[in-house]
């Protein structure tokens, strides 16, 4: 089923309900993610944050509202990119919608340049 989800968003084909990411933004020391699909659950984990310097920490998520999350870490204060489930193994990714549709792994970055490779916006 994730597989068949995956293939359906590789070839710009709609997902069922899955968030996608539509937007990233910076304010103050969070980023601001903007999802389309069916509304966020709340308790999202598995989301890593860098700044420029390009170190990675684990990041905390709060829902701003049902599309909306603001993603941050304490050891990270003026984040550029984001990652979501992107480990090779991730221990904790809890990332859906309150209809239970998993969100895909994900990575982005606030400056399409960046060396974190391709936003997939």
């Amino acid at each position: 089923m994730i597989a068949q989800k995956e293939f359906l968003r590789l070839n710009s084909m709609p997902a069922p309900a899955a968030p996608l990411l539509q937007s990233i933004s910076r304010e103050n020391n969070a980023l601001i993610l903007k999802f389309s699909g069916d509304a966020i659950a709340d308790g999202a984990e598995g989301f890593a944050v860098a700044g420029r310097d390009l170190q990675v920490y684990r990041a905390q998520a709060e829902l701003i509202d049902e599309h909306t999350l603001k993603v941050y870490s304490a050891d990270v204060a003026e984040p550029f990119a984001v990652w979501y489930a992107w480990a090779d193994n991730p221990e904790k990714h809890s990332f859906k919608t309150v209809s239970g549709e998993q969100a895909f792994p994900f990575r982005a970055s606030i400056d399409s340049t960046s060396p974190v490779g391709k936003n997939l916006l």
